[in-house]
C-alpha cells in the first residue's frame, strides 16, 4: 500500500509538472558515469619511451593488466581478420542453402543460361563480324564523300545539307562500328555479373543435392 502511493504520488507530481511546463530532469542527473581509463596505456607508453625510469608497484600492476588486454585484443584482432575471401565464400555459400527461387527467379535464371550460352556459341563472334562490316562501311562511305568533294565548290543549298547528313550518317555507322567491335573484345568470356550468378546457383544447387544425397 505505501509503495502503491509513492508511485501515485510520483505520477501526480510528474503530471502537476507537465501541465505547468516545468520539464522532466535528465534520468542521468546525478549519477557519476565514469569513462574508459586509460591509464593503462598511458603507463605502458611512459616505460616504452623512458619517461617513468623506476615504476613503483602500483604502476607496474596498470602496466601489466594493460600489456596483457594488448596481447588479448591483438590476438582477437588476428582471429578476426585471418579469414580469407575463399573461407567467406564458401561460409555466403553454406548459408545461402535455404534459399528457394520462385518460378519468376527461376525463369530469369534460364533466360541467363541461355544468353550466356547463346553468345559463347555463336554470339560474340556475330558481333565482331557486324562491328568489323560497319566499320569497312564506315570507312568506305568517308572515302567515297572525300572523292566526291575533292576539287569541287558545292553551291546548291540542299547538295551542301545532303553533304553534312551523309558525314553525319557516316561518322554513326563507324562510332556503332567500333562499339560492336569493344563490345565483344571486352566480353568475350561472357558477362562477369551473369557468370557470377550462374555460378553462384550451380554451387547452391549442387551442395543441396550433395546434401539430399547424404542425408539419405
Amino acid at each position: 500500500m505505501v509503495e502503491a502511493r509513492g508511485n501515485s504520488s510520483c505520477f501526480q507530481k510528474s503530471t502537476d509538472q507537465h501541465a505547468q511546463g516545468i520539464p522532466s530532469p535528465h534520468p542521468l542527473k546525478g549519477e557519476k558515469l565514469r569513462g574508459v581509463s586509460w591509464s593503462q596505456i598511458e603507463i605502458l607508453d611512459c616505460i616504452k619511451y623512458g619517461i617513468l625510469k623506476i615504476p613503483n608497484s602500483t604502476q607496474r600492476s596498470l602496466a601489466s593488466k594493460g600489456r596483457r588486454r594488448a596481447e588479448k585484443l591483438f590476438e582477437e584482432y588476428n582471429n578476426a581478420t585471418s579469414e580469407d575471401d575463399s573461407n567467406w565464400f564458401g561460409n555466403a555459400i553454406m548459408n545461402a542453402q535455404t534459399i528457394k527461387l520462385t518460378e519468376e527467379e527461376t525463369a530469369v535464371i534460364y533466360q541467363c543460361r541461355q544468353k550466356e550460352s547463346m553468345w559463347e556459341t555463336w554470339g560474340r563472334f556475330l558481333t565482331l563480324l557486324f562491328g568489323i562490316f560497319l566499320l569497312v562501311d564506315g570507312l568506305f562511305i568517308f572515302s567515297n564523300l572525300s572523292k566526291v568533294n575533292n576539287g569541287r565548290i558545292i553551291i546548291n543549298e540542299t547538295e551542301r545539307w545532303l553533304l553534312i547528313i551523309s558525314n553525319w550518317a557516316a561518322f554513326s555507322i563507324l562510332l556503332a562500328g567500333v562499339s560492336y567491335i569493344v563490345l565483344a573484345i571486352r566480353f568475350w568470356n561472357g558477362n562477369p555479373s551473369r557468370k557470377l550468378l550462374l555460378k553462384l546457383v550451380d554451387r547452391i544447387t549442387n551442395q543441396e543435392k550433395t546434401s539430399e544425397t547424404s542425408s539419405s
